[in-house]
């Protein structure tokens, strides 16, 4: 996921692995941490952010802080 969103700096002791299915075939990514799971309202970004890769909206978190959607098949097709 670093590579993807061009972040270079502050990488982690430990990172995760993320699975998911997409396809019929499982995929990992690799992050640094897994904050949790969120039944959550996804809102959409808006005109502004349309041209805005692999981010599919945002939602509000209980903190008041916003939480971005990760678009994981534009994530994967962009990999692949």
């Amino acid at each position: 996921m670093r590579d993807i969103f061009g972040i270079r700096d502050n990488i982690p002791e430990i990172q995760q692995i993320v699975v998911v299915e997409l396809e019929g075939r499982r995929v990992g990514f690799v992050v640094d941490n897994v904050i949790g799971d969120h039944q959550t309202v996804i809102k959409s970004l808006g005109k502004s952010f349309k041209d805005v890769e692999c981010i599919s909206g945002a939602s509000v978190l209980g903190s008041g802080s916003v939480a971005l959607i990760i678009d994981i098949v534009k994530v994967y097709t962009s990999i692949e």
